[in-house]
């Protein structure tokens, strides 16, 4: 697989009319790392912070950018299973988020979709769609990559 790109996962934030209004966009991208970056301007809510919605499309987005720098989109194709927020203050500014992943987990999760493994985090089995997974539960989210 070719180094994946901030543009090319730029492109495919914006390939999602949803994602293209928000504005968000992808501000660094390296293998196992992305940081995304949600505008406060479109966002803001009638007390002129972030609205609340909008902290749950940053997670995702942000995940998927650091995501995306590691599987073929022919073969994978990785879908936010859940997320967990806790709310702690109101954001008046642009937001961003970062996620990173370590070489161990990376290696670990390639191999298993290499293998054709079944299993996702949690226990969860996802048999009806060949789901393929990974879990950071530092940071709360679950992503699930399903094979085409």
């Amino acid at each position: 697989m070719q180094e994946v790109t901030r543009e090319v996962v730029q492109q495919r934030m914006e390939s999602i009319e949803f994602m293209r209004r928000t504005g968000i966009r992808a501000d660094e991208v390296s293998y196992g790392f992305g940081r995304a970056v949600l505008p406060l301007k479109g966002n803001d809510n009638h007390f002129k912070s972030m609205y609340m919605g909008a902290y749950g499309v940053l997670a995702e987005a942000g995940a998927a950018t650091c995501v995306s720098t590691l599987f073929d989109f022919e073969k994978h194709f990785p879908v936010v299973r859940s997320i967990q927020m806790d709310f702690l203050r109101p954001a008046y500014t642009d937001l961003s988020s970062e996620y990173r992943l370590q070489q161990s987990e990376i290696d670990r999760i390639l191999k298993e979709l290499e293998e054709g493994a079944q299993r996702v985090c949690g226990g969860y089995r996802t048999d009806r769609y060949r789901g393929y997974g990974l879990c950071d539960s530092q940071r709360h989210h679950h992503l699930a990559h399903l094979a085409r």
